[in-house]
């Protein structure tokens, strides 16, 4: 098994090719990198002598450029998934953008999120699921231009939360692809909380302490086990008191 790192860390903090080549493979001693496509944006008119940079970075740290992933700033659109059929288009042509990128630095494959569906469309089933088979030709039509370009294999992102694609799966088995298709893989993101369809949604209230209720904490919040329990100390009050 080899153990590399998403080039994530490097952003807006190294984000030279020869800085974060000279990190993942001095400091952490790797010799395989997952490159972040925030390094990198794919409108930028010089974006295929940049990738050249990064693949040169690389090989003079001895560093395999393993694949390369949409980062947190495209994660923020609806992407291939936006109500606008323009903006789909221009998400179609960013990923044709992003694969190419992908294979002038060297990588075998390439992915990441592919959009969201907005709650309106949500719920609409019958436009929901063309948004559904809208995505699958795009994508196979975008792994059809991974093959002709030299990618072995492409990962979407089916990310956990209902809203973000209009079915959670294609039976778990990945989207349906032709033989003269690369593979197609579905790649789980572990950043997005996986909301339980018998849980409201709206904020839970706090216990009450007497004081004005506290706002939610973020996902990101530790959760602490008390170690007594709480004993009742006057009206609307508790207190942590000694276990029996």
């Amino acid at each position: 098994m080899s153990l590399g790192i998403n080039l994530g860390f490097a952003i807006k903090r190294w984000p030279e090719p020869a800085q974060w080549a000279q990190l993942a493979c001095d400091e952490l001693g790797l010799k395989s990198v997952q490159f972040s496509f925030d390094l990198l944006d794919r409108w930028w008119p010089e974006y295929r002598s940049l990738a050249h940079r990064v693949r040169d970075a690389a090989d003079a740290h001895g560093l395999a450029i393993h694949s390369a992933q949409v980062g947190f700033a495209n994660d923020t659109y609806n992407g291939l998934l936006h109500p606008d059929p323009a903006a789909r288009a221009a998400a179609h042509e960013w990923w044709r953008r992003a694969i190419a990128v992908a294979a002038e630095m060297g990588a075998s494959a390439g992915g990441g999120p592919v959009g969201a569906v907005t709650v309106a469309e949500l719920a609409k089933p019958g436009l929901r699921e063309r948004r559904y088979h809208e995505l699958v030709e795009s994508l196979l039509a975008l792994a059809e231009h991974a093959r002709a370009e030299g990618l072995t294999r492409c990962s979407w992102s089916r990310r956990p939360c209902r809203a973000r694609s209009p079915r959670r799966s294609q039976k778990r088995s990945g989207l349906p692809l032709t033989p003269a298709t690369l593979p197609c893989r579905c790649a789980t993101s572990w950043t997005s909380a996986t909301p339980s369809t018998n849980r409201s949604t709206a904020p839970r209230r706090s216990s009450p302490t007497g004081s004005p209720r506290s706002p939610p904490t973020s996902a990101s919040s530790t959760c602490r086990t008390p170690t007594s329990k709480p004993t009742r100390t006057g009206a609307g009050r508790t207190s942590a008191g000694s276990s029996t």
